[in-house]
């Protein structure tokens, strides 16, 4: 097991301004490696684990709490 792990979250949200896809996750996960240490751990909390790299490891996100208003209100 790695000693470091390194944890990102991607979820859809419909109407946001930015959308992220999974070649930012990708990204990420090379520069982590590039510049950090070669056992480094890469997970991510993702809603649509499509197009992600198999060395990132995946973990579902969950919508427990998806029924609450954003304190924002609706965008």
């Amino acid at each position: 097991m790695s000693a470091v792990t390194v944890v990102t979250w991607k979820w859809t949200t419909p109407g946001y301004r930015s959308t992220f896809g999974p070649e930012t996750v990708n990204t990420l996960a090379r520069m982590v490696r590039r510049h950090y240490r070669p056992d480094v751990r890469v997970v991510c909390v993702i809603d649509e684990p499509e197009g992600i790299d198999t060395s990132v490891e995946i973990i579902p996100a969950w919508d427990d709490f998806a029924h609450v208003q954003s304190p924002h209100g609706e965008k």
